[in-house]
C-alpha cells in the first residue's frame, strides 16, 4: 500500500569508505573477519599509527591475541597467537552498501595474504557482507578544556536600574 512513498537511496560516489579488517587461517586458508569491536579497536590504532594492539577484553577467540601493525607501510599486520602461531592480517577499504568483497590468499607451506591476484598462485577468497561490518574511522578528540580559563560578562546598563 504505502510503495509510492518508498524510494531506493542510493549512493553517492563521495560516500566515505569504511574499513573491514580480515584475517586468514594459515592451516585452513579460509578468511574470516575480524568482529567489529575487535576492528574498531584496530581501525583507531592504524588511524593513529599504532605499532602493535592487544586485543585483551574483546572476547575468548581474542583476549590473549595481539596484532602488530608494523611501523612502515610496507609492513604488513600480523596477528600473534596465545598459542604461540600467527595469522595474517589486512585492513580493506569498500562502500558502506557492498554486498561483497574478495580477498587474495596464497599457500607456502602456510596461507598468506596476497597483495595482488598471481595467476597460478594465488586463490580468491570471496567475503559476504551484511553491511554491519565495517567500521568508520574514529572521531578526532575534542581540543584540551583550559580549567584557568575564565568568563567574563561586562553589563554596561546594570548600573543604570532603580532599585
Amino acid at each position: 500500500m504505502q510503495a509510492r512513498f518508498e524510494k531506493r537511496i542510493e549512493e553517492s560516489d563521495d560516500t566515505k569508505p569504511v574499513a573491514l579488517w580480515v584475517c586468514v587461517d594459515p592451516l585452513s586458508g579460509s578468511v574470516d573477519l575480524l568482529p567489529r569491536k575487535a576492528a574498531s579497536r584496530l581501525e583507531g590504532a592504524h588511524m593513529n599509527h599504532k605499532t602493535n594492539v592487544p586485543l585483551a577484553g574483546l572476547g575468548s577467540d581474542l583476549e590473549n591475541d595481539i596484532i602488530f601493525l608494523g611501523s612502515s607501510e610496507k609492513d604488513h599486520p600480523i596477528r600473534k597467537l596465545a598459542s604461540g602461531g600467527q595469522m595474517d592480517v589486512r585492513r580493506i577499504e569498500v562502500k558502506p552498501s557492498a554486498g561483497e568483497t574478495s580477498i587474495y590468499v596464497v599457500f607456502d607451506g602456510v596461507w598468506h595474504i596476497a597483495d595482488a591476484a598471481v595467476p597460478g598462485k594465488t586463490e580468491e577468497r570471496r567475503i559476504l557482507l551484511n553491511g554491519t561490518e565495517g567500521v568508520y574511522p574514529p572521531s578526532p578528540p575534542l581540543p584540551p578544556v583550559r580549567r584557568e580559563r575564565v568568563f567574563f560578562c561586562n553589563n554596561a546598563g546594570a548600573g543604570d536600574w532603580d532599585a
